[in-house]
């Protein structure tokens, strides 16, 4: 139930990711402690530490999109790709920052968020003059801009 709800009361003290089930966590934490990623894609050598990730990640490669929205009918390859799409149709924003009321849609959107409002961290630098951003999409856009 707590799934539909939004609710996610399990978070990993390492990465800040949350869950809805603490199964979830726990095997979310064994990427934290495990160095070895046992599972290899022949496509492209990407590794992985759980097979049903490699399987997941396959998807991308075969072009089957077997993810289909139920709101706009777009689709996709994999499921996690369909359920960060579903949230622009319902407004579901489970990521919370910590520092104030924000909330994001992604976790990464959640990261730029905090890099720029609240720690400056800036680790996108550029390769030809060294600027430095706090987004990924800012060092492209200058990227494009400035070279």
């Amino acid at each position: 139930m707590r799934t539909h709800t939004g609710e996610r009361p399990y978070s990993c003290n390492l990465c800040e990711k949350t869950f809805t089930q603490s199964c979830h966590l726990r095997t979310h934490q064994k990427i934290h402690t495990t160095d070895s990623k046992c599972f290899t894609c022949t496509i492209c050598e990407k590794t992985f530490r759980q097979l049903r990730y490699l399987n997941k990640h396959t998807n991308m490669h075969n072009g089957q999109e077997n993810y289909s929205c139920d709101f706009c009918q777009k689709k996709f390859r994999v499921s996690s790709q369909l359920a960060v799409h579903v949230r622009t149709h319902t407004g579901e924003r489970p990521y919370s920052c910590q520092h104030c009321d924000y909330k994001a849609a992604t976790n990464s959107s959640l990261k730029g968020h905090v890099r720029t409002q609240h720690t400056g961290e800036c680790p996108y630098v550029c390769d030809v003059c060294d600027k430095s951003y706090a987004r990924l999409d800012y060092l492209k856009a200058h990227m494009c801009k400035e070279h």
